[in-house]
């Protein structure tokens, strides 16, 4: 049985907060950028101040390496699944899926992965199975789609991926296909930033896992969008560090804190809270009205999260 100190979900809680507004500013950005730019961009900023990080807390330049020393040939593979399902491939096959499922339809499925990660941590970590525990994560996933399917707008996804015309990727077979393989991604990507976060110091895991994210997106960027720029111009990137500052260097620290110090079924479905994170704060900024379903979602992910914490957070 392992005690849960109440940092780690609030870890887990403090990087779906700043999700729920990067994500916002991110798609605004899609608009008219690949996510291969947009995810470069975010690498390419976090990675420098995470290996700072690094080096300041293990207390210099000699700490520092020896903080390093540490990565074995297993991490680096670990670092470049762990984008590969989250900046590389997986950002790919979801904004494919809105192709034909729109942003909510598509969401809604792949919001479905702490299900799949909680599999994991029980299977493969040994995990308990906790009844109360399950329900609550349950009940969650419930509320998020909830949340999701009654969104305001369901526009598609704009981005450079619109050169993609294939017809088979406005099939909604197809379209629930990617989301549901999006799913499993994400939910491989938690599953591995926990066993990380665990190893290693966590700003040498961060470093490794953007040097990574720098190497993916430059790769995928010039084999699927052999044309595009992987840079994003110069005064918009400037304008955009505070966001790249937040979102990809205190968002992923949150991030990997939050998952490898806290029970795997609680981490991540504390995480995956940011498109529910969004009403209320679109209330309070005026931006979003009433809505009795997306309410009662949100009252929904309440109690799930309740129960996930029942028995003082411990399995």
């Amino acid at each position: 049985m392992v005690e849960v100190s109440f940092l780690g979900p609030l870890s887990a809680f403090a990087s779906a907060f700043f999700w729920s507004i990067g994500s916002t500013k991110y798609s605004q950005l899609s608009k008219s950028y690949t996510p291969f730019s947009i995810n470069f961009a975010r690498a390419s900023v976090a990675f420098p101040l995470f290996t700072i990080a690094a080096f300041f807390s293990a207390g210099g330049s000699e700490g520092g390496l020896g903080a390093f020393s540490v990565i074995k040939p297993l991490h680096f593979i670990y670092f470049f699944v762990s984008m590969t399902c989250s900046y590389g491939l997986g950002d790919v096959l979801f904004l494919l899926s809105t192709r034909s499922l729109g942003v909510p339809g598509a969401l809604a499925i792949a919001s479905s992965y702490p299900l799949w990660t909680s599999v994991l941590g029980i299977h493969i970590k040994g995990e308990p199975f906790i009844p109360l525990q399950i329900a609550g994560v349950l009940l969650a996933l419930i509320g998020i789609i909830v949340v999701v399917l009654n969104a305001p707008s369901r526009e598609q996804v704009s981005s450079g991926f619109s050169i993609i015309k294939n017809a088979v990727f406005m099939k909604v077979s197809t379209g629930v296909v990617l989301a549901a393989t999006t799913s499993v991604m994400w939910a491989a990507n938690s599953f591995i930033v926990s066993e990380i976060g665990k190893d290693i110091p966590l700003a040498v895991a961060n470093s490794g896992r953007m040097f990574a994210a720098l190497v993916i997106s430059f790769v995928l960027s010039k084999l699927l969008i052999p044309k595009a720029s992987i840079f994003l111009p110069r005064r918009l990137f400037t304008a955009s560090l505070w966001l790249f500052f937040y979102e990809a260097f205190l968002g992923s620290y949150f991030f990997i804190y939050g998952l490898a110090k806290s029970p795997l079924i609680v981490g991540v479905t504390i995480t995956a809270l940011a498109p529910v994170l969004a009403v209320p704060m679109g209330w309070i900024l005026k931006t979003e009205r009433f809505s009795f379903f997306r309410t009662m979602g949100v009252v929904c992910v309440v109690v799930g999260v309740i129960l996930l914490m029942a028995n003082g957070g411990k399995t």
